[in-house]
């Protein structure tokens, strides 16, 4: 009963909603892909309405598959899916350093708006790889407008990597160690999440979209 009367109020409310509107979206995943659990899900405000939207990754654990979907909110207690993403997150791709049975894109949505999308992997050599994924209102896609990735030697023997890539701009900035180089990569270079594939394609674009980059860069 305590914890009750803490809850009583615009706090209840709130908390009352929110368990709603949760249960709400999760009935509407199992409605429109049958046979898959949520794995993990985010709310947010994505397209700047006002009204909570959702992001999930998705799987069936004899699949090795992690589709990612995003639900807005129409501000009348529903959601109506937008994109369905088969392919951005992935199984098994994070090496000795990831999570070997589960979907290693962990999700989260920033006070901008903004999906963010964290893969971490690796095994001597730690990796993490940040992707920035903003609404674009007219043409109603999710782009991608940024990346950081980064690599660490556990055995300290190799300095730090780190790429910085705006994709809106087509700035890029590569550093090894204390050395540094700024790039510019021709635009448009556009990367949308209905259709993105993280695993099989983009690990290889980001290998030679960074190429040049490494170019008088020493490794010391």
């Amino acid at each position: 009963m305590f914890q009750i009367r803490l809850l009583r109020g615009i706090g209840f409310v709130a908390l009352l909603s929110g368990q709603l509107l949760a249960g709400k979206i999760e009935n509407n995943i199992g409605r429109d892909f049958r046979g898959f659990s949520v794995f993990e899900k985010v709310a947010g405000d994505l397209n700047g309405d006002g009204v909570v939207d959702y992001v999930a990754t998705l799987w069936k654990n004899h699949l090795r598959t992690a589709p990612v979907v995003v639900y807005f909110g129409n501000g009348k207690g529903d959601f109506i899916l937008q994109t369905k993403a088969p392919v951005a997150n992935c199984f098994w791709c994070g090496g000795m350093k990831g999570t070997p049975n589960e979907p290693i894109g962990r999700l989260s949505i920033n006070n901008k708006g903004i999906l963010v999308m964290t893969f971490k992997g690796g095994s001597r050599e730690v990796w993490t790889d940040v992707l920035k994924w903003r609404f674009d209102k007219k043409q109603k896609e999710f782009f991608l407008i940024g990346e950081t990735y980064t690599s660490v030697d556990n055995f300290g023997e190799e300095p730090t990597e780190r790429t910085d890539i705006n994709y809106s701009t087509g700035k890029m900035e590569k550093n090894i160690g204390k050395k540094g180089k700024i790039c510019q990569f021709s635009l448009p270079l556009k990367m949308i999440l209905r259709t993105f594939d993280f695993e099989n394609q983009h690990v290889g674009d980001l290998f030679l979209l960074t190429k040049k980059c490494l170019v008088d860069i020493p490794t010391r």
